[in-house]
């Protein structure tokens, strides 16, 4: 980010809408450490400050929501007829200074769950779940499902300490260190353009996400 060639159009990308740190606030989405320690907003919409951005619906201003809305409007925007890249980093169920931050109404609907921090994380895993299926709908809509190769994986495993609510069990550890818990994550690949002799089946060998990079020219759009 020290330069316009390392922003996200500076790589190429046509749009994008995000942050160049880390830590955010969800709802407000400010650093929370800003610069002589005033906090600010780390939002940055393609080439300038994102200014006016609100979630839909019933989720306020939740930055992840505000994220969705971005990509549903890629999607609805875009011919059928053209390629399309789309990026989209969820940071769901992701720990930060602020802790585990989910929608109200995911959280009030699993009042069952005793711990706090394994209910914010099953939350937020629940908005996410949301956000996935609202999207392969709208690709279903605009009829670009047939076409699509989606791509879905974790970054790392759960946060089982720094009170990230998650499990690895029955994976020794996981986020922040190298043991298999913090390494090993699930991923899947769905979509029309899937070949038939590959639906359905289960890969149990090594594979990193560097693997699925091939060397093409795609309308792109970061999210």
């Amino acid at each position: 980010m020290a330069t316009r060639a390392q922003t996200p159009v500076g790589r190429g990308f046509v749009s994008s809408l995000g942050y160049f740190h880390s830590e955010n606030d969800y709802f407000t989405q400010q650093r929370a450490e800003g610069c002589g320690g005033e906090p600010f907003v780390d939002l940055w919409d393609t080439e300038g400050p994102a200014t006016g951005l609100n979630a839909s619906g019933p989720d306020g201003g939740y930055e992840e929501r505000i994220f969705t809305d971005r990509a549903l409007r890629v999607i609805a925007a875009h011919p059928p007829a053209l390629p399309l890249f789309l990026y989209y980093a969820l940071h769901t169920s992701c720990v930060g200074p602020h802790g585990l931050q989910a929608p109200a109404r995911f959280y009030e609907a699993l009042s069952f769950i005793d711990d706090p921090d394994r209910r914010k994380n099953h939350a937020m895993i629940a908005f996410m779940d949301e956000a996935v299926g609202n999207l392969t709908a709208a690709l279903h809509e605009r009829g670009l499902w047939n076409n699509t190769l989606l791509v879905w994986s974790a970054d790392n495993g759960g946060a089982v300490h720094l009170k990230g609510g998650a499990n690895a069990f029955p994976l020794r550890g996981g986020y922040e260190n190298n043991w298999e818990g913090g390494v090993r994550v699930a991923a899947l690949v769905n979509g029309g353009f899937l070949p038939d002799h590959m639906r359905g089946r289960k890969i149990t060998e090594p594979m990193h996400e560097c693997d699925w990079v091939r060397k093409r020219t795609f309308t792109a759009i970061y999210i």
